[in-house]
């Protein structure tokens, strides 16, 4: 005697084919205003490891707290998302003792 596969009933089927519901989008708050910052890259030659990597990354967010910073330290680079200009960064970190140089 075979078995007969048998799918959902008509009343199993419609709740299978319920539309996905999520919470409602409630809008979204930013603790800063990122319409002012910008995307720079600087090369930073005596940046050669990851401690250098953190006392960059604490020089600049000595100057902009909410400033992202993501080091490569193999290629001597930096991407900093900032409100500060090029010129304080650059100020910053020659005071923290690095050398910046344009990329």
């Amino acid at each position: 005697m075979e078995s007969a596969v048998r799918g959902p009933t008509p009343k199993q089927a419609l709740r299978l084919h319920q539309p996905l519901t999520f919470p409602r989008w409630q809008g979204l708050t930013l603790d800063r205003d990122i319409s002012k910052e910008a995307l720079m890259q600087i090369r930073i030659e005596n940046m050669t490891c990851g401690g250098c990597a953190r006392g960059v990354t604490r020089a600049i967010q000595s100057l902009d707290p909410a400033a992202e910073v993501v080091a490569d330290p193999p290629n001597r680079r930096i991407e900093v998302h900032s409100t500060a200009s090029r010129a304080e960064l650059e100020a910053v970190l020659k005071t923290a003792g690095f050398h910046p140089t344009s990329t």
